[in-house]
């Protein structure tokens, strides 16, 4: 009996971490793109103003 509550008690372990595996990986991923859009927003407020330092530019 006490084997099968072990089981039970790390497949549901196993679940659990699955899920916040899931989670925190979306929440990478938004928060990946949410820099990306900040960086284009960035980079066309740098145009408008006329400040010449791209993003390539300041790459190279």
């Amino acid at each position: 009996m006490k084997t099968y509550k072990a089981e039970d008690l790390l497949q549901e372990l196993q679940v659990h971490f699955q899920a916040l595996t899931e989670t925190i990986t979306l929440k990478m991923e938004e928060m990946g793109n949410r820099i990306d859009d900040l960086q284009n927003n960035v980079t066309d407020l740098m145009i408008e103003a006329g400040i010449q330092n791209t993003d390539k530019e300041q790459m190279t």
